[in-house]
């Protein structure tokens, strides 16, 4: 469970990186920086709500971080772009 875990936390942190660097490519110079900030507060936010969430989880049951950690991994692969023929 924690070498799934820590290749979850690998492949988010690589994804993250992506998306600034296609940030920092497609967005104009005057806005660049605000487009940047936005993406670092959403991910601080995150990191908050996922450290103040996943102990909450914890004493439901030791099953449900897991379980919500595997759902919401599943229901964010539907958004990845589809290559068309």
């Amino acid at each position: 469970m924690v070498a799934l875990f820590s290749t979850d936390v690998a492949i988010a942190q690589t994804m993250n990186s992506l998306n600034q660097a296609l940030v920092l490519e497609h967005f104009p110079t005057t806005t660049r920086s605000l487009a940047i900030a936005v993406l670092m507060t959403c991910g601080r936010i995150g990191s908050l709500v996922g450290n103040i969430l996943f102990p909450i989880l914890l004493d439901k049951g030791c099953v449900v971080p897991f379980y919500t950690l595997a759902g919401s991994i599943t229901s964010l692969s539907f958004v990845l772009p589809v290559k068309k023929k």
